[in-house]
């Protein structure tokens, strides 16, 4: 949360209802994300996870998340398996 408290706009935690962290399990294994979506009461096919990290994402989606890799300037290329398995964006307007 400290991170939303300082944001470039300010303090925007007022705009968030929670927030997972380690707490609920390692982001690169299935059940955390399952634990997430039974907390928040909702199918996991219901939710959108959006991630930079492969790992995250086939957890995530083994977890039956819909997920897009979201593709960023300094961060690690793809695997050739990620561009395959996931769809990618570059900028919410892509979502």
């Amino acid at each position: 949360m400290l991170l939303f408290g300082f944001s470039e706009y300010g303090d925007v935690t007022q705009f968030l209802s929670g927030y997972y962290d380690t707490n609920i399990g390692l982001k690169t294994e299935a059940d955390s994300y399952r634990k997430i979506a039974a907390d928040m009461g909702i199918d996991p096919d219901e939710i959108l996870f959006l991630t930079d990290v492969e790992r995250e994402a086939r957890a995530s989606a083994e977890a039956g998340m819909q997920v897009k890799i979201v593709v960023r300037d300094g961060n690690a290329p793809l695997t050739s398996g990620a561009l395959r398995d996931f769809p990618t964006i570059t900028s919410f307007a892509q979502m």
